[in-house]
């Protein structure tokens, strides 16, 4: 298993209020259908709209490409970023 950092980020305070109380929900079931588990809590910046770091693991299968592939589900104005932790 492999472990993945996501970064969240919004374009505005209009995205993260339209999109920011369900993302933790919507990260979790968009990366479960990738096989991800052990997911950490958000950790968030004080800002607005704030940046929230989390992260997971994935079965050595899943290739980082398939998992960047995911954030096309995201809503607009959600950028998302994933890193492979070393």
């Amino acid at each position: 298993m492999i472990r993945y950092t996501i970064v969240i980020n919004y374009d505005s305070l209009d995205a993260y209020n339209a999109h920011g109380s369900q993302m933790e929900t919507f990260v979790k079931t968009a990366f479960e259908q990738k096989g991800a588990t052990e997911h950490t809590l958000f950790i968030s910046t004080r800002s607005l709209p704030p940046i929230h770091t989390t992260s997971f693991v994935a079965p050595d299968t899943v290739t980082l490409d398939e998992l960047k592939a995911v954030r096309r589900v995201f809503p607009e104005g959600v950028n998302v970023e994933i890193h492979q932790e070393a």
